[in-house]
């Protein structure tokens, strides 16, 4: 049982996006041992949330003896912009998401950009307790996801008709 679209494949889509759209490095967030990039401008996205906005829908396929089952959902990730440019990243990343031009780039990974955040101001403080600029933003994707499941069909009715008497 697979789902499509797949969070690999949403992360794949939004990096590429990332990527293009800043030029910056983009890393994906909460991988344990994996230190943040040396670059003094960088990304760093991590999926934070899903939610259901309608009932699961379901069609059947008897040759395939399949169930296929959609879920219409909302994906949201979050999209960390470092460094001394991260005000413009950020900026250009909500710019762009919210064009058609950004609902193109995501097409091919089955999802549609919903909405983005504003971009807010939340640097932190590095080890070595230096501030380090961070602007974060809010990235949310509607996509229906999708997944068959085994389903037993009954193809064939064997009837026989049975003679019934009233009475004592």
């Amino acid at each position: 049982m697979n789902t499509a679209p797949t969070q690999f494949d949403i992360y794949v889509a939004l990096g590429d996006f990332l990527t293009a759209v800043t030029g910056n490095e983009v890393v994906r967030g909460q991988i344990n041992r994996v230190p943040m990039p040396d670059g003094p401008d960088f990304i760093v996205m991590q999926s934070v949330g899903r939610s259901a906005v309608a009932t699961t829908v379901r069609e059947y396929d008897v040759g395939a003896q399949e169930q296929e089952m959609g879920l219409s959902t909302t994906l949201t990730f979050q999209v960390d912009c470092y460094g001394p440019e991260a005000a413009e990243a950020a900026q250009t990343i909500v710019t762009t998401f919210r064009s058609l031009w950004g609902v193109e780039q995501f097409k091919a990974a089955g999802v549609s950009p919903m909405h983005c955040t504003d971009p807010q101001q939340m640097p932190v403080i590095a080890g070595e307790q230096q501030w380090i600029q961070r602007w974060m933003i809010q990235c949310t994707f509607h996509g229906t996801i999708a997944l068959s499941v085994p389903q037993q069909f009954a193809d064939t009715l064997i009837t026989g008709l049975t003679e019934i008497t009233h009475g004592i």
